[in-house]
């Protein structure tokens, strides 16, 4: 058992190095947003008491694409931070002012 889940352990490692998560979320990008912008509008077609025309669907299926861009572009920019924090955590001044404040390596 240990060896099984010592071999998924390295699977899992090698292809999180080899593809990471940033990039399976910008391939998966506009899948997501038409996804979300027809959920939207199906959502809006079939609920009851309520009639709208084309328009107004398209309308619904926009902003529920753009509600799903908005939100991947939001989670990529906190991302892309904290890779910057990760990086200046190993660089040589970044250590040097942590072992002044006592707080590190």
């Amino acid at each position: 058992m240990n060896l099984i889940r010592d071999i998924a352990r390295r699977a899992y490692w090698r292809i999180r190095r080899a593809f990471p998560i940033n990039r399976v979320v910008v391939i998966l990008t506009p899948a997501a947003a038409g996804l979300a912008g027809s959920i939207a509008s199906w959502i809006a077609e079939h609920f009851p008491g309520v009639e709208l025309d084309e328009a107004s669907l398209t309308a619904i299926f926009l902003a529920g694409a753009g509600a799903a861009v908005a939100a991947i572009y939001k989670w990529l920019d906190g991302w892309m931070q904290y890779e910057r924090y990760l990086m200046e955590l190993d660089l040589p001044e970044a250590r040097r002012q942590r072992r002044k404040a006592g707080r590190g390596r």
